[in-house]
């Protein structure tokens, strides 16, 4: 992992948003070429690199290109597809074949009073939490920088890139959660989590668009499933402890957490993970329609009680589980008191051993 001070550095040249190695003076080429080496393609960039990527700027020491616009923006940052020069390769026709990764940036604006949002500080705290897990459960991180931005100091994290159409939201969104799948991710998310808390990390942000569905091909036609979570940032050893404000992002947030009771941790996941299976069951969450204010006041005051829930029994029948068996799994999870949930299930693969036990 490198800690260093870098100046950013700018295109050496561009056209109409378009790489144009031809428009570069003879000194800056001669630069180029010199950090690139194409001759003995160090960094394998040829001509249809130069002529066709799209770049925004060569970032941490010109070895990174970021290509285009942001393709995820929030207030922990903008996450941008980039190209590792270092790792991509020219095959003997001449044909570049780019390894992308993807590139979290955070601008501090700090220095200004209104300014709420996370700091260089906990963002490359951020970076150490997720790169510790080495790719295990985890988007894995490659390296971080601290850079010279227009408004001060920003942050680069350079991530493993996931494609942003398999987050775990989008499969959701496309009704395409088969019984397979749901049980994988319960499985894999509750491996991470375990194995997090046994660490006293806790995500505290298990929304469907921090988590990356990763689906294998098997023999038999059947399917490896996976999940990867990024998005540490609201984590409790990443956030401030003088951060005002709840963590996490509604709906996908506990009862005690919202009233901001840190006291176990661990069931406040397991509170989320039952808030997920549901919606990877029915496609909607199980807050009776409730929305805003009205879902955050029904979550902060009462159990989820699932007994008439039609759309979740059939959902469950559908996908060969037991529905009652599988209304009490989730029930349990979903009750308003973290002790009692910490007593139905004391991990997350409690959980969803329970929840397996409750298939057909």
């Amino acid at each position: 992992m490198s800690y260093q001070e870098i100046k950013r550095q700018q295109p050496l040249a561009q056209r109409d948003g378009i790489f144009d190695g031809r428009n570069l003076t003879e000194g800056e080429n001669a630069n180029f070429l010199g950090d690139f080496d194409l001759s003995n393609r160090t960094w394998n960039v040829g001509e249809k690199l130069l002529n066709s990527v799209r770049l925004g700027e060569f970032i941490c020491e010109n070895r990174y290109v970021i290509e285009g616009d942001p393709f995820n923006q929030g207030r922990s940052g903008s996450i941008y597809r980039a190209i590792d020069l270092a790792r991509s390769s020219v095959d003997a026709d001449g044909i570049f074949h780019p390894d992308y990764v993807a590139v979290k940036r955070l601008e501090s604006l700090s220095n200004f009073p209104a300014y709420t949002g996370p700091t260089i500080e906990e963002h490359l705290a951020e970076a150490q939490v997720m790169q510790s897990f080495g790719g295990a459960g985890v988007v894995e991180v490659h390296d971080f920088f601290v850079t010279q931005g227009r408004s001060g100091k920003e942050t680069l994290i350079v991530m493993e890139y996931m494609d942003p159409q398999s987050t775990l939201s989008h499969f959701i969104q496309r009704s395409e959660m088969s019984v397979q799948r749901v049980v994988g991710v319960v499985n894999s998310l509750a491996e991470t989590i375990d194995g997090a808390a046994k660490r006293h990390i806790y995500h505290r942000d298990l929304s469907p668009k921090n988590m990356f569905l990763v689906v294998e091909a098997v023999e038999n036609g059947d399917e490896r499933v996976g999940v990867k979570l990024t998005d540490f940032g609201a984590s409790n050893v990443v956030r401030a402890a003088s951060r005002k404000g709840v963590a996490g992002t509604p709906p996908y947030i506990s009862p005690e957490a919202l009233e901001q009771n840190p006291k176990f941790p661990l069931a406040s996941e397991v509170y989320v993970l039952g808030v997920l299976t549901y919606e990877m069951l029915t496609g909607e969450l199980p807050f009776g329609g409730l929305e805003g204010d009205l879902q955050l006041q029904y979550v902060l005051n009462h159990s989820v009680v699932l007994d008439d829930d039609e759309k979740l029994l059939a959902a469950m029948a559908e996908k060969g589980f037991v529905p009652e068996k599988g209304r009490k799994v989730l029930e349990r999870a979903l009750t308003h008191s973290n002790v009692l949930r910490k007593v139905f299930y004391p991990t997350a693969q409690n959980f969803a051993a329970s929840l397996a036990a409750a298939r057909a």
